[in-house]
């Protein structure tokens, strides 16, 4: 009986059946499946506006039903040990960040910064990338916008039904990730970050509208194509080389039968690396799901 449920449930999800009430438009789901087995991968945007529902039938019958539910990570309870390793890769105490920058590109950062009412002196010894995601958060709660979305409502999920909220890697393995990367470009995501938060619609901006319409088109523009264009260290240690891990944690989903939620950026499943063609290499069936 679980067999024929299971493969029904799939069908149906596939075909968008799931649900039809109007609601704002969001990019599909996709549906990776092996035997008795599927997996529904969900691109979020890893922030959210109140104003927006974006929690179609789709994708409220997908996390209901799951049977184990995934997020890229889970915090860690904080030890002495996990402070010590993320200080270290977000933190640079020995120089002057200010001093690293060219002096237009100072000039930037003073004005951005004060925008944002972030002092100056709290991100003269952060590493640029470190000190740069700072500046977008802040950037976002101006906009009225808070970090976080679907993430939420997985973790919400996982604790009113009893069922573990899982990550598919540490923590703390992003900060690693970005700390390993050159003096050049560490400090390319911190110039980049600096245009793109003068203009008046910067990436985050025109992400949100590309994503709330269901664009995929725009928002593999506007995050992997200005990505690739701007940061290509930054594109291949955090889009493609972690797709890559991902999908194996993906496919260990796979083995036996279930079915699996996992939600993930949507940068994960656009461009040229994305997660569904690594997936589909692997021999895996992949099929697009409406989010209706």
């Amino acid at each position: 009986m679980r067999r024929w449920v299971d493969r029904v449930a799939i069908v149906l999800l596939v075909a968008g059946l799931l649900g039809s009430a109007p609601v704002h438009a969001a990019p599909d789901l996709w549906v990776v499946s092996k035997g008795e087995a599927s997996v529904v991968l969900y691109g979020s945007l890893h922030f959210s506006g109140p104003e927006r529902n974006w929690r179609t039938p789709s994708f409220v019958r997908a996390l209901a039903t799951a049977d184990s539910l995934w997020l890229e990570s889970v915090p860690a309870p904080a030890s002495d040990a996990l402070r010590t390793r993320i200080a270290a890769a977000t933190m640079d105490p020995t120089r002057s960040l200010k001093a690293r920058l060219a002096v237009d590109d100072q000039q930037r950062l003073e004005v951005i910064a004060a925008r944002l009412g972030v002092p100056e002196a709290a991100l003269d010894h952060m590493r640029p990338w470190s000190a740069s995601l700072v500046l977008v958060e802040r950037a976002l709660r101006r906009a009225g916008l808070k970090p976080g979305g679907a993430e939420a409502d997985v973790a919400g999920e996982g604790l009113a039904r009893n069922v573990p909220v899982t990550g598919l890697e540490p923590a703390e393995r992003t900060p690693a990730l970005v700390s390993s990367l050159t003096d050049a470009e560490d400090l390319a995501v911190l110039t980049s970050t600096l245009r793109d938060l003068e203009r008046p619609d910067p990436q985050f901006l025109r992400l949100q509208a590309a994503w709330e319409a269901g664009d995929e088109a725009a928002i593999e523009a506007i995050g992997i194509g200005e990505m690739r264009r701007d940061t290509p260290a930054l594109y291949r240690l955090l889009i493609a080389d972690r797709n890559k891990d991902w999908a194996e944690r993906i496919g260990d989903l796979l083995v036996g039968r279930g079915r699996h939620f996992v939600s993930l950026g949507i940068l994960h499943l656009v461009g040229p690396d994305r997660l569904q063609l690594v997936l589909e290499a692997q021999g895996y069936t992949v099929q697009r799901a409406p989010n209706r």
